[in-house]
């Protein structure tokens, strides 16, 4: 913990030029995320989600159009994630992804009861990691939808 509160003190007094080429220039070359292909999956949700998390913390956000190609790419992403992601949650979960050229529907979790998220994919994203302010729809009982609401999300 203290080697921990060493490097974010440190951090935290960085010039923010300083700072921000660090996350530019990626992961050291000795990190397991300077692996090909690793930072990119280790983080597309991390970096998506916190700078939704700033967009949002202001009055009279909208959910933003998100490029069809970076889109899909959540989308291939929670379709391979959600497992992990939903593994808590006590009921099913069906997302239905209305931003793509047809509707797209992907089991999250199987489970009886079940419910329904329909929205964007960084909406479904969004959900996925706890937020709650999100532009969804929500099908499903009462009470699965009180389940799905208290159970913990993410990893």
């Amino acid at each position: 913990a203290s080697r921990t509160q060493h490097v974010q003190d440190a951090t935290a007094n960085l010039p923010y030029a300083e700072l921000v080429a660090k996350v530019r220039n990626g992961p050291p070359a000795l990190s397991l995320f300077a692996i090909p292909g690793v930072d990119g999956l280790a983080n597309l949700f991390e970096y998506f989600v916190h700078h939704e998390d700033l967009r949002r913390g202001q009055a009279n956000w909208q959910p933003r159009q998100l490029p069809t190609d970076f889109a899909d790419l959540l989308w291939s992403r929670i379709s391979k994630s959600s497992r992990l992601l939903y593994r808590k949650v006590p009921v099913g979960v069906v997302f239905e992804r209305n931003d793509a050229v047809a509707m797209t529907r992907l089991v999250a979790r199987k489970g009886s009861p079940s419910i329904t998220l329909r929205g964007d994919v960084g909406e479904l994203v969004l959900r996925s990691y706890g937020r709650t302010a999100v532009n969804l729809e929500t099908d499903g009982t009462a009470t699965a939808v009180a389940a799905f609401n208290s159970a913990p999300l993410g990893i």
